[in-house]
């Protein structure tokens, strides 16, 4: 997966590991879409750092795997992540893929 041009799917791995982002701070939630077994796709929901509000919440690492692409898996996950959004933040932002 991380040869398809994703370095922020490895980002995700690296910032999770190093403790950085584990997804385990108030309404935060990694969603991870699951195809035959194995993982297509990945979604995560942090608080918004640079806003220092916990009211804010940030989809981030959004990836789907290049051959379910245009299958719904991308819209399924960000449909997770709203809905879990809606429960705890007042604002659902997405940092630009460079990031």
């Amino acid at each position: 997966m991380v040869n398809e041009g994703s370095r922020h799917l490895k980002r995700l791995v690296n910032d999770y590991e190093s403790g950085t982002s584990k997804f385990d701070k108030r309404g935060e939630a990694l969603f991870i879409a699951y195809h035959n077994n194995a993982i297509v796709g990945v979604c995560g929901l942090n608080q918004e750092p640079q806003e220092n509000k916990e009211k804010v919440g940030r989809a981030r690492r959004l990836y789907v795997s290049s051959k379910l692409r245009r299958f719904g898996v991308g819209q399924s996950l960000m449909d997770a992540v709203i809905s879990e959004a809606r429960k705890n933040f007042n604002i659902l932002s997405q940092k630009s893929p460079s990031s």
